[in-house]
């Protein structure tokens, strides 16, 4: 079967708004998503960021199932491919896909795997805009390139500039100064802070019970311990967590940015 396009979803691309799905014909494109170990082992992983991921992954799979989205979804344990790389091969010589599509993905590794196997297979590949983001990599390197330093600070107060972030009306730093770091320093007791509720907990489903016994069965030589995973894994609850720090977190975020304490590990 010949498709139109093959549109690529990565396990930090979960999201419905995102520019993949403009112009996404369901009767000539398909979406593909895959679980590969390398993900996981490429930089050593706790257990539950492991599972977090997967069971991530796999609710908006299921998610797009149910909506009716036409999607290839490979899951490990189910086939042998160490890689994206190697995964992706597969799924363009079965799906023979006129042209590949993707966000441009955050980790420089899986973006030159990722056209590598395009360019082995002479099937093109379109990189589109992460809007998530309020710049682009070559707005970047064209900021950089006159540069004898480079200092994270002033590429951010220039984005604070042209989307006027935080700015007074004359174009000044909210607050006069643009950096607070001095006051960011803040420490709590041995015993956390006070005064703060407890953050929701999520119930594992039945998709993430499924995904802590894999995760305990391909990679229990990791660190970490799985009994009580109750990270937010569809964007319901991420949402439902989310209003919880803005409205308990937040305002105290900046002092204590860089704080910790016993047990929170």
């Amino acid at each position: 079967m010949s498709l139109r396009h093959l549109c690529l979803i990565l396990g930090d691309q979960l999201d419905r708004e995102s520019s993949l799905f403009r112009r996404f014909d369901p009767r000539t494109d398909r979406l593909w998503m895959a679980e590969v170990h390398e993900e996981s082992t490429h930089v050593w992983s706790h257990k539950q960021r492991i599972a977090l991921f997967l069971a991530a992954m796999r609710h908006f799979a299921a998610e797009l199932t149910e909506r009716g989205w036409p999607l290839d979804y490979r899951r490990l344990g189910e086939h042998q491919d160490p890689d994206l790389g190697t995964a992706l091969a597969g799924a363009l010589r079965r799906w023979q896909p006129q042209r590949v599509r993707l966000v441009m993905p955050g980790d420089y590794r899986v973006l030159q795997q990722i056209r590598g196997t395009c360019s082995d297979l002479r099937t093109p590949l379109d990189i589109l805009q992460d809007d998530h983001f309020l710049s682009t990599p070559d707005e970047f390197h064209q900021w950089a390139a006159d540069r004898k330093q480079l200092r994270l600070e002033y590429w951010y107060r220039q984005l604070r500039q042209r989307h006027a972030i935080l700015l007074e009306p004359d174009a000044s730093p909210a607050g006069g100064n643009w950096n607070f770091d001095v006051k960011n320093r803040g420490a709590f007791a041995k015993s956390g802070p006070s005064g703060v509720p407890a953050a929701p907990r999520f119930k594992p489903s039945q998709i993430t019970r499924e995904v802590i016994k894999l995760v305990n069965r391909e990679f229990g030589d990791h660190p970490g311990r799985l009994d009580r995973l109750d990270w937010p894994v569809t964007p319901a609850q991420s949402e439902q967590l989310e209003l919880r720090f803005l409205d308990h977190a937040l305002p105290h975020f900046g002092r204590y940015q860089d704080a910790c304490w016993s047990g929170q590990a």
